[in-house]
């Protein structure tokens, strides 16, 4: 395989541990990199990348520590578009990252998917409260587009026994 200038630098750059490591946590979901010993961290030798995509893809091996079990992080780089980790680590593993966008896009729509229930539950107890107690302050409509999901629990469960608007919204 004859080596490209970018193939160069990614290898130059991430061959060294500490600088693998440091891109590793910031791209590794934070559940899996809180559990990788990056101490341990060590550049394997080979490439397997397949001679036609040599000239677009680099890719470096590394062994390290996941808890109690070895660890192969696989890096592939794809020099014109995207960057790819593919963590494998055997059975002790329970995480395996594909690419960096799917573990993104996942990360986004599990939020938006939390925030829409949130929504919901602050429309379904904004709709509760008006018809109990009436028209309500601005105040108290602000506070419950602002409120977590423990607190629009807690006024939810109260808001048919609380016998004023006060009593439902406070803090117990």
């Amino acid at each position: 395989m004859t080596p490209t200038p970018h193939d160069a630098l990614f290898k130059s750059t991430f061959s060294q541990p500490e600088h693998a490591a440091a891109a590793l946590r910031q791209v590794l979901p934070a559940a899996l990199a809180a559990r990788i010993d990056f101490a341990s961290l060590a550049l394997q030798s080979g490439s397997f990348i397949d001679e036609k995509l040599a000239a677009s893809h680099s890719d470096l091996l590394f062994s390290a520590r996941l808890e109690e079990a070895s660890l192969f992080i696989y890096v592939l780089f794809e020099h014109q578009s995207t960057a790819r980790l593919l963590a494998a680590a055997g059975p002790e593993a329970e995480e395996e990252i594909g690419t960096i966008a799917d573990y993104l896009r996942e990360q986004g729509r599990l939020a938006g998917e939390r925030e829409g229930r949130l929504e919901g539950q602050r429309g379904t107890l904004l709709k509760l409260l008006r018809q109990r107690f009436g028209e309500l302050p601005e105040a108290v409509v602000a506070r419950v587009r602002a409120a977590d999901a423990g607190q629009l629990e807690g006024w939810t469960e109260r808001v048919l026994t609380s016998p004023t608007l006060d009593d439902c919204l406070t803090e117990r």
